[in-house]
């Protein structure tokens, strides 16, 4: 049998071999939000399969999966920083030398810049300053560039509310840094600077604008493989080009990296910061992309002088967060209904009764809300003072409200279906148009907003 997996969307992948799906459930590679498919038309959550590829103990190569803040707090990383250093994730499928250096420059070094150091003097001089970021619906990594200022793509946190952040600068402590504000955010240029209280030293900012094509360079993560997160994984690569994306100029990069790297620093061999890491190539292995330093110069530059958005950037960083996280449920919800409405056709085709149809409906819709695991409760109490705050457009905030009822309706429908499987089809229709209107209004709502 052939198999496909689905992250996204639009993101399929396959089809692939049962013996393969086999080992992806033993890695643990098949996460619970992913989605599987024998047909490439029909999807369940990958967490239902598992019982289908039973692994035994000794096939099992790491363990299920945690709530992400759970798996924050309790992580214990040892922190040998040989280890650290001469350690690349597994996944990054380049094999790397145990003890390797820099090259030794003959001579004395160019202007402005220091003689360079050993990839282990540069880790050991910048893991401090880097930081995990997450809570409890993604991860990402982080790193001070200047006092209680931490840097970070603004992908990783554009679906986190500001104050909900956990920054963990060393988890073997369990002490997280507070988020004090978000202080920066450029979606397009996807950067975002928070405030924290934390006394780190930051990482020095690389003074030039560019850095020579070929050059060494170091890069700090938090990698994810299967259900774990790798802290402050180094990986080793080289400096490309500045291109352009999507009207953004970025840094390319030889190295391999994965998410959970965004918003990790890129250092020279100096241990200078030159880029905060950004993405992948979607196609090619060991090709990623980074933001370029004077992005940053001009961030904090724009924080300084009191140009960055003020009281207001929170609020609306927090409403189109909440405007994801509601698209996102109900994309969801919209699946599960979908599933049960399929489930109630085949059973009414074989001649089941009306109420044996009913039952099968609520079983899959219960399944499916079990699978998906969706909370809504931040949400919910996030709403409430956006839904009074002057800053934000008040047809904006009634739409906000308006989308949450109906996802909340999606929610009722899943949870105490109609007592026919034409009610149910009926009530579905009508709140996938309700919701997608709302959805659609809200996506403009946001769009014209002012600012990147």
């Amino acid at each position: 049998m052939q198999y496909w997996i689905r992250q996204r969307e639009f993101d399929v992948q396959g089809p692939f071999p049962e013996e393969k799906i086999r080992r992806y459930v033993a890695q643990g590679r098949l996460r619970p939000e992913m989605w599987l498919s024998t047909d490439g038309e029909t999807w369940r959550r990958a967490a239902s399969f598992a019982e289908l590829f039973p692994v035994t103990k000794s096939e099992r190569t790491r363990p299920g999966r945690r709530e992400t803040h759970r798996r924050v707090e309790q992580m214990r990383v040892k922190r040998k920083r040989s280890q650290l250093v001469f350690s690349i994730a597994a996944f990054s499928g380049l094999a790397v030398i145990a003890a390797v250096i820099f090259l030794a420059r003959d001579g004395s070094a160019p202007d402005g810049e220091q003689q360079a150091q050993e990839p282990v003097g540069v880790y050991a001089r910048s893991e401090h300053a880097v930081a995990v970021l997450g809570d409890g619906f993604g991860t990402g990594t982080g790193f001070l560039v200047a006092p209680g200022i931490l840097a970070t793509s603004a992908h990783v946190t554009e679906r986190m509310f500001v104050h909900g952040i956990r920054v963990y600068f060393d988890t073997k402590s369990e002490e997280d840094a507070t988020v004090l504000a978000l202080l920066y955010e450029d979606r397009v240029r996807d950067l975002a600077l928070l405030h924290v209280d934390w006394p780190g030293k930051p990482l020095p900012l690389h003074e030039a604008s560019s850095v020579s094509r070929g050059s060494d360079l170091l890069v700090i993560g938090n990698p994810g493989i299967g259900n774990e997160i790798l802290e402050k994984v180094v990986t080793r690569g080289l400096s490309g080009p500045v291109i352009e994306i999507e009207g953004a100029e970025y840094l390319q990069i030889s190295a391999s990296v994965n998410p959970g790297n965004s918003g990790g620093p890129v250092l020279n061999a100096n241990g200078e910061v030159v880029a905060v890491i950004a993405m992948k190539h979607r196609d090619l292995e060991g090709v990623a992309f980074g933001v370029p330093v004077s992005v940053v110069r001009d961030a904090l530059e724009a924080v300084e002088r009191g140009r960055s958005g003020g009281d207001d950037l929170e609020v609306i960083h927090d409403a189109r967060a909440a405007f994801w996280r509601l698209a996102g449920a109900g994309a969801v919800h919209l699946q599960i209904a979908s599933a049960c409405v399929r489930a109630g056709e085949e059973a009414a085709a074989s001649d089941r009764s009306a109420a044996e149809v009913l039952a099968i409906i609520r079983r899959t819709a219960q399944d499916g809300v079990l699978e998906a695991g969706l909370d809504m409760k931040a949400v919910d109490e996030r709403l409430k003072p956006l839904s009074r705050n002057a800053a934000l457009d008040e047809g904006l905030r009634t739409r906000l409200v308006a989308f949450r009822n109906a996802v909340r309706e999606l929610e009722v429908l899943n949870y105490q279906p109609p007592k026919s499987l034409a009610a149910y089809e009926l009530e579905l229709r009508r709140l996938h148009k309700v919701a997608e209107r709302i959805r659609v209004a809200l996506q403009d709502d946001f769009e014209a907003l002012p600012g990147p």
